[in-house]
């Protein structure tokens, strides 16, 4: 672990990207990296693990203040918090199976807790449980094509995590067009698991 903590940018980057397919990181990847390695500093001294946890502890308080408008920002600042669980993981060498399984799980969680906090701000509530539902496939497909040894970050669509958490921050902030914009979430993910989908057929259909 203590190697880990002495770690440069540079080794963080190309340690980022061995562990995830090889693939060359884009500006946007690049500059969320640069920002994830000075942000992740303080953290350090925390195991990744224990992060995520308190990721999803964030995200149930958050659901529980809902409808407050100060909720946005519990959401922002649980989505980039959860963002830099994986950065402290590599700083602290402890990248293992287990903390992805654990990351994955507490994603989910997370996103069980906006869902009560969007039907909380007034969003119907088989919009919110469609916009759950749909992310979780999509999330589950990318997880099923990784079982079969495609290690590519693949296709990035329209409606990746950050920018799921971002709108229904948005909404949360926004209470009086928190419908339509949930409902602008739930069409772009179900075009985002139409990608996913076409990316996992070829993939599967090329193995």
């Amino acid at each position: 672990m203590g190697k880990g903590l002495h770690m440069g940018r540079s080794e963080y980057v190309a340690r980022w990207v061995s562990l995830h397919g090889d693939v060359a990181p884009s500006r946007i990847v690049l500059g969320w990296l640069s920002f994830a390695y000075v942000a992740a500093q303080p953290l350090k001294p925390i195991s990744a693990n224990l992060l995520s946890i308190i990721t999803v502890v964030i995200g149930g308080i958050g659901a529980w203040l809902a409808p407050a408008k100060y909720v946005a920002f519990i959401v922002i600042f649980a989505l980039i918090l959860d963002g830099l669980d994986g950065t402290v993981a590599i700083l602290r060498n402890q990248v293992s199976l287990r903390g992805a399984v654990l990351d994955s799980a507490a994603d989910r969680l997370v996103e069980v807790a906006w869902l009560v906090a969007l039907w909380r701000c007034g969003v119907p509530l088989w919009i919110a449980v469609g916009i759950w539902i749909v992310g979780l496939v999509q999330e589950y497909l990318r997880a099923k094509i990784k079982s079969h040894g495609v290690n590519e970050v693949g296709v990035v669509t329209i409606a990746e995590r950050p920018v799921r958490g971002l709108i229904i921050a948005a909404a949360i902030g926004l209470s009086f067009i928190a419908t339509p914009l949930s409902l602008l979430l739930l069409l772009m993910e179900l075009y985002a698991l139409r990608q996913v989908a076409e990316y996992a057929y070829a993939q599967l259909h090329e193995a």
